[in-house]
């Protein structure tokens, strides 16, 4: 597009304390979003998260439905944004260090940039291309997204209902019994990477 330049991005890393006493160094190349252009590198930036009070609902209906075997449990979605496909032709610089450590000859990088084909982290429209990309796998698995919150989605059998999930981002809170629990479980682990955070 007229106007359109290559987005620059930069290494960010984390040192990570695990549960089990172990050190995780993680290091991920993000988009500087706010030098991204309306109109140009993105249209729409809004993306649904369930409320609190959806979240709180989801929560309340686990213990009322206790007695019935029902249990809250919560997902994390690993690096959710890179599942998901961008609508607009977003390009990025060749990330710092590439060619230094070889991985990129230098001559391959001159004149040239990279487009872009997932979303990424920092990238202004990235959340809502995830949400978009994890709304179309809840329909494809038979799921019914709420009239009342675009991330509350519920699975119904013979009009009665199943599971009840909310979407904050990329973590999930579902409750269900337990076999409707593993059945949801095993549809994500299908679909994304999944850190399985147990009952809540």
């Amino acid at each position: 597009k007229p106007g359109q330049r290559p987005i620059s991005v930069k290494w960010v890393f984390k040192k990570k304390n695990e549960q089990d006493g172990t050190v995780r160094y993680k290091a991920r190349v993000c988009v500087r979003g706010f030098v991204q252009v309306p109109g140009i590198d993105f249209h729409l930036t809004h993306s649904p998260v369930a409320t609190e009070v959806s979240i709180r609902l989801v929560l309340a209906i686990a213990l009322w439905k206790e007695d019935d075997g029902w249990d809250a449990e919560m997902l994390d979605i690993e690096a959710a944004f890179l599942e998901a496909k961008l609508d607009e032709d977003v390009f990025i610089e060749w990330p710092p260090g590439v060619t230094m450590l070889g991985f990129v000859p230098e001559e391959e990088t001159k004149g040239k940039c990279l487009k872009l084909e997932r979303a990424m982290y920092g990238a202004v429209q990235s959340p809502l291309a995830f949400w978009k990309e994890c709304a179309a796998y809840l329909k494809s698995i038979g799921m019914v997204k709420s009239q009342a919150d675009p991330c509350v989605w519920y699975l119904l059998k013979n009009n009665v209902t199943w599971l009840i999930v909310a979407m904050y981002v990329d973590d999930i809170v579902y409750t269900g019994t337990k076999d409707v629990r593993e059945w949801f479980k095993g549809k994500i682990k299908e679909r994304f990477n999944i850190t399985d955070l147990g009952k809540i």
